[in-house]
């Protein structure tokens, strides 16, 4: 078993960042590899090598230094020249009962419902104030995933006893949509909860037919929520549940939030913080509730505000949404999720590029220990389950065969019929996980999907492109490359079907897109051993990144990597050496020898081996791309 570091822990946005951590960021954090992650985004099996002096720096109470940066004021959170304003004794009983109507029954925002109570009431404080409080009244505006899978639990058990439930918990009530929207939404804890959640009220409506709807529900009477108590009917056809998919944000559509974010950066440039921060959070809040909490789009915009706390000194605020967001992806996918893995990484980096490598290291390890944990748990429950579910899976093999190839004819039916791009991406969604268990019902759909994308291939040639790659995928892992040898040979026409159709743009995601799907289509001729028509696509690949987004640009940069860890992984280092050292010569173009993406790239060529992340070095922001469009090599050479 590893050992973590032994640290107190920090508490982020208590103290500024200590003497001693302001040394470039390549020497604060010293490989993040070496930390626990491994080159896939992954959590490594082996102790963490870290140098006494970070941990001495984080048991060390030092002087804070002076602080540096223009002066900020954040309405309700920072007065005058103190980092905090003090606050006087509050009546939070008596206006607790208006605090659950705007924050809970009204859905304000916290932002919202401190405005109002500071403009309208004269109650100003601070939000950690109120987090404090709504967290002693154990209210929630969101229900954990494991309580909603305990809350469906619980209601199907009383359903087979004839029982009807209703539920209130966290300050609110919830309808059984709620829970199992939620609890789709969220992996089941390998422990699930066998005891009611605390502040939760499980009862048997005494008037089911009397069903108050839970938008419309009051404060609750239990040990969190002031006022009287209704009850909600748990049926399947339970009153109007909260709406999951939205158009606008209070009457703002995703380019008034495009435009809030633009102009948010241009209040920051001019030196108007108290604006920019008012934009950022709309554009954050906006992108939340349009898209989704963990969505590439709104995580940036979650990076770029924290960034820019931190640039106005205000390190508990950047913080914050650092820990908001971190635990929003824990909450929907998981800590073992690759995306909550690589948003741990970006974390990691944004700490370190703001001088706090001893935050990083800790916040790292810490990383590491929970989901070691969680995957030791899960292996033990895995086993325990294992015979069960081989049981459940013969039983249910033939007829899940038979549905399987009805559920596939039915999509290859409907794209045929309409292949519209929102119809033609689930096929493919779909046909990804058929091929993962070398289901040969696919191929029809893989096959019936290309063509329709062949008729209209300036729309659809990310799609085209795509179907093909799978298609080699497939056979390939039939081993039925050699009967199918047409279906190989005649990729590199239909790589040029598709280009000829396609309008490049480097400011367009859809040439992007393009790029990694014909990377994809590469790497499957390659691995058919085609090696003169695969050497022939990379080159044009390389040819188009460099004329559409430039030799030196970070997109180009990765495709480069991208074709280089192909051949690494399929053929061997002589074929992938070229590769790597021409991404080499362009980032050391375009980001110099000092940054990380080069020295990586540098000690590839040294060592006959490039990995994302090592001892010796580690990429920097140009990796992630806190901003703007990047290329990462994604299942290419991982799958």
């Amino acid at each position: 078993m590893p050992t973590p570091i032994p640290h107190d822990p920090i508490e982020f946005g208590e103290h500024q960042d200590m003497p001693g951590l302001g040394q470039p960021a390549q020497a604060s954090l010293h490989g993040i590899a070496a930390h626990g992650f491994n080159a896939e985004g992954g959590f490594q099996d082996h102790p963490i090598q870290s140098i006494e002096a970070a941990h001495d720096a984080v048991m060390v109470d030092l002087e804070p230094p002076p602080m540096s940066g223009p002066a900020f004021q954040r309405p309700g959170a920072i007065g005058g020249g103190s980092r905090r304003p003090r606050h006087g004794d509050l009546d939070w009983d008596g206006n607790r009962q208006l605090l659950h109507r705007l924050y809970i029954q009204e859905g304000h925002t916290l932002t919202e419902t401190m405005k109002i109570m500071k403009e309208q009431h004269d109650f100003d404080a601070s939000a950690k104030l109120y987090k404090e409080k709504f967290k002693f009244w154990r209210w929630q505006k969101n229900l954990p995933g494991e309580v909603a899978h305990w809350m469906v639990d619980r209601a199907t058990l009383r359903e087979a006893g004839g029982k009807q439930t209703e539920f209130e918990f966290g300050g609110q009530k919830w309808s059984i949509e709620q829970a199992v929207s939620t609890a789709s939404r969220t992996k089941k804890a390998v422990q699930a909860l066998v005891q009611t959640p605390a502040g939760m009220i499980v009862a048997t409506p005494i008037n089911p037919n009397n069903v108050a709807s839970p938008a419309g529900a009051g404060p609750l009477n239990n040990a969190g929520s002031p006022g009287a108590s209704s009850v909600i009917f748990i049926s399947a056809n339970t009153g109007s549940a909260k709406k999951l998919l939205h158009l606008n944000f209070k009457g703002k559509s995703r380019e008034d939030l495009a435009a809030a974010l633009l102009a948010a950066r241009d209040y920051a440039q001019n030196e108007d913080p108290i604006a920019a921060e008012s934009a950022y959070i709309e554009a954050l809040d906006g992108h939340e509730h349009l898209l989704s909490s963990t969505n590439e789009a709104t995580v940036k915009i979650a990076y770029e505000l924290a960034d820019f706390y931190t640039r106005q000194d205000c390190r508990a605020e950047a913080d914050e949404i650092l820990e908001n967001i971190t635990q929003k992806h824990i909450s929907a996918h998981g800590i073992n999720d690759r995306k909550t893995k690589q948003h741990l990484l970006q974390v990691a980096e944004l700490l370190n590029s703001w001088n706090r490598g001893t935050d990083a290291l800790a916040f790292l390890n810490h990383a590491w220990e929970v989901a070691d944990a969680q995957q030791r748990t899960e292996d033990v429950s895995k086993t325990i389950e294992a015979g069960t579910r081989k049981r459940r899976k013969n039983a249910q093999k033939a007829n899940a065969e038979a549905s399987d190839s009805e559920r596939l004819g039915k999509i290859s039916q409907d794209i045929t019929g309409n292949p519209t791009t929102a119809r033609i991406n689930f096929g493919l969604d779909v046909a990804r996980l058929h091929i993962a268990v070398n289901d040969s019902a696919v191929e029809a759909l893989l096959k019936a999907t290309e063509t329709q994308c062949l008729r209209n291939p300036r729309v659809l040639a990310v799609q085209g492109l795509k179907a093909r790659a799978d298609l080699l995928k497939h056979y390939l892992k039939q081993e039925t490359a050699t009967d199918h040898h047409d279906t190989f040979w005649t990729a590199d026409d239909l790589l040029t079907t598709f280009w000829e159709s396609t309008t490049w743009d480097r400011e367009t995601f859809k040439s992007h897109e393009v790029m990694e799907a014909s990377l994809e289509l590469g790497a499957g001729v390659l691995r058919a051993s085609l090696f003169t028509k695969a050497k022939w696509i990379f080159r044009e690949i390389d040819r188009k990144a460099s004329d559409v987004f430039g030799s030196d640009d970070e997109r180009t940069i990765w495709i480069f990597i991208s074709i280089g860890l192909i051949y690494q992984r399929y053929r061997m280092w002589s074929e992938a050496r070229p590769w790597f050292e021409q991404a080499y010569a362009a980032a050391d173009s375009a980001w110099g020898d000092s940054d990380g993406v080069t020295r990586a790239l540098e000690k590839s060529l040294e060592k006959r081996h490039f990995s994302y992340l090592n001892d010796e070095t580690r990429p920097f922001q140009s990796v992630f791309g806190v901003t703007g469009i990047t290329i990462r090599p994604t299942r290419l050479h991982l799958e």
